[in-house]
């Protein structure tokens, strides 16, 4: 046995990726893309990552995709996309593709289905958000080779939700099939679950909530791409799978480009990562800055403006005794330089943000809140908030007690989150305003978001090329632990028009929801919208790229590379 065989098998033994004998780059068609950050999981209903959600797509097919060009539902995991509405709802009949197999030879059934929407429900689960959407669902039914999905009520993104379902191997998740039909639908009917229901639940979220982690080996995966190397703060490697079923039955555009190798080489730092792109180390550079954007072309490549559909923000906790007051919250926002933010932070794509919806789409309402210091200032004099002490932070009569304006704000680790933040503080203290920077992983201020104990948070909106439904994000029923309005925000106006929005089907009439949305938002100024950045990539001149209406703008995994 040679030694290169004997170290394979020691790193097989005890490493959690298998090991392969070195091959020549050259003979291996490879693409290499840079990412700036560590996946915080693999796994898609629990990631809260852009660069997670990149990588899973590759690993993860969903039911359904929509065509880019006809609008059309492409049936993916499923044999058949069937969609009736009538008096009783709207009817999904979910019959699943019998020719699609996990990674590990077994069969994709109702089963794996069943699994995913308890998971999605199931409240012992890591990431709760998800079931805002599948509560939505009134119940199942059994049908052979499937399940029919029932909504009582229209709803506005029903199709892409269930579309976009990443489902889970129930068989390696839950192998003495806990998750059943009946379970399901009791979930789905609020009742009350029995003790032995409960028990059930709480034991499935333990291989659930590790699933995808890091020193987790437990990858089964229906899509063309499996994890082979997760080698931390270094590169994350994928391989095509050779017994990929979908080569066979699925449409050439998912197919007929095959890269072997994904390698996501991790280079937080943007000089090395373009270092590592005149160095041939890397073929896609995410991570481009506009004043390097010239030298790409020297070193065999060009550049790519691709969408973003991101909104950096900064949320407020709305039930802090002095934030949830919505003439402080306006104040800030006046005292916002987005021009001046943009320029020292982001490329000139980027656009200033004013609102909850994304500026590109076509109902957003942009109206300008221009920085005007001045103005922030009388703002907190009307309110009765002035410098006591000649310190140069206002105080404001809070309760017969007079509090300083000082903040806390949350940043991830990223250094144009703190960045951001260091920026904010010197507009803020222009008006007398304070702010105390702390930054930890996502997951690590996490419970502070959710038990509302925080004071400000720089967060990422993730939004996609669909319309939007903003109740998840700002109805007051969301305000809970398990949600996502991590601000607190409660408003009855708001809440009626998300209402309304979110079940109705007439084109005029939502277009006219959304504005009113937006209004009121402005009115109220719940949150602090920043900035919308437009990502430039540098892509080698060797790869050919496929390109997608969806952040991050491009298919990693339907590119290739170029033949001579």
């Amino acid at each position: 046995m040679t030694i290169l065989r004997f170290v394979c098998i020691l790193f097989i033994v005890f490493n959690l990726f298998q090991c392969k004998d070195p091959v020549e780059r050259s003979t291996l068609n490879v693409i290499k893309i840079q990412i700036n950050s560590e996946p915080d999981i693999l796994n898609p209903a629990i990631s809260r990552k852009t660069v997670s959600s990149q990588i899973e797509s590759q690993m993860y097919l969903p039911l359904a995709e929509i065509d880019d060009h006809t609008g059309e539902w492409i049936p993916i995991l499923l044999n058949q996309w069937k969609v009736t509405h009538n008096d009783d709802g709207v009817r999904y009949e979910l019959i699943l593709n019998k020719d699609a197999y996990w990674s590990d030879g077994k069969a994709i059934d109702k089963a794996d289905l069943i699994y995913t929407l308890v998971m999605g429900l199931n409240p012992y689960a890591e990431n709760k958000a998800w079931a805002a959407y599948i509560s939505l669902i009134h119940h199942v039914e059994d049908l052979d080779g499937g399940l029919a999905v029932i909504l009582k009520e229209p709803y506005i993104l029903s199709d892409e939700f269930i579309g976009s379902l990443s489902i889970y191997p129930s068989h390696r998740l839950d192998e003495e099939g806990l998750a059943n039909i009946e379970i399901l639908n009791h979930l789905l009917e609020t009742k009350e679950l029995t003790s032995v229901e409960d028990q059930k639940l709480e034991s499935l979220s333990s291989s659930f909530n590790s699933y995808g982690q890091i020193g987790e080996n437990n990858y089964v995966v229906n899509g063309p791409y499996i994890p082979l190397q997760w080698m931390t703060n270094q590169k994350i490697v994928l391989e095509r799978r050779e017994d990929f079923w979908g080569d066979d039955v699925l449409p050439k555009i998912y197919t007929e480009n095959k890269a072997q190798r994904l390698e996501f080489i991790i280079i937080p730092n943007e000089e090395n990562a373009l270092n590592a792109f005149i160095q041939d180390e890397v073929d896609v550079l995410t991570d481009l800055r506009e004043k390097d954007t010239s030298l790409i072309s020297d070193y065999g490549g060009q550049t790519m403006s691709v969408p973003n559909l991101q909104v950096l923000y900064i949320a407020l906790n709305n039930q802090n005794s002095l934030l949830e007051n919505v003439g402080i919250r306006r104040a800030l926002n006046y005292a916002v330089n987005r021009s001046d933010l943009i320029s020292k932070l982001f490329n000139s794509n980027t656009l200033p943000v004013y609102g909850p919806i994304h500026p590109s789409k076509y109902y957003a309402d942009t109206t300008a809140v221009p920085h005007n210091v001045e103005r922030a200032k009388q703002m907190l004099s009307d309110l009765g908030c002035v410098d006591r002490d000649g310190d140069g932070i206002v105080e404001c009569e809070i309760g017969n007690k007079w509090q300083p304006l000082v903040f806390n704000i949350w940043t991830t680790r990223s250094t144009l989150s703190k960045n951001v933040a260091t920026l904010l503080k010197s507009y803020w203290l222009e008006i007398g305003v304070e702010l105390n920077i702390e930054s930890a992983d996502f997951k690590s201020f996490l419970p502070e978001l959710q038990q509302k104990s925080f004071d400000m948070a720089a967060l990422a909106l993730r939004q996609n090329n669909i319309k939007d439904d903003p109740y998840p994000l700002w109805h007051s029923s969301q305000a809970i632990v398990a949600g996502k309005n991590y601000q607190g925000l409660k408003d009855d106006i708001l809440d009626s028009i998300l209402e309304d929005l979110r079940t109705n089907l007439n084109f005029e009439e939502q277009m006219a929801l959304y504005h009113k949305f937006q209004k009121r938002f402005s009115e109220i100024t719940p949150v602090i919208f920043l900035v919308a950045p437009v990502d430039i990539i540098g892509v080698k001149n060797r790869i050919d790229v496929y390109r997608i209406a969806q952040r991050p703008g491009y298919d990693i995994g339907r590119s290739g590379v170029k033949t001579e």
